[in-house]
């Protein structure tokens, strides 16, 4: 293949799409695992606020502080 009147041989190409491949896949797993981290902490503190534990926290603890 020629490239800027270079000749690149075809298995570098395949090589060089090949690590770009899976740089690309790395990335995409990396980003769903920080979604769904911050998906998991956002739903436990939802949890924990439905149960009362803030105020729970804000009555028990901080007032006596105060």
């Amino acid at each position: 293949m020629e490239f800027l009147s270079l000749s690149i041989p075809l298995w570098a190409i395949f090589l060089v799409v090949l690590i770009v491949l899976l740089l690309v896949w790395q990335f995409i797993r990396f980003t769903v695992r920080l979604l769904l981290f911050f998906f998991l902490f956002f739903v436990i503190l939802i949890f924990l606020d439905f149960m009362g534990v803030f105020s729970w926290i804000q009555q028990n603890i901080v007032s006596l502080f105060l």
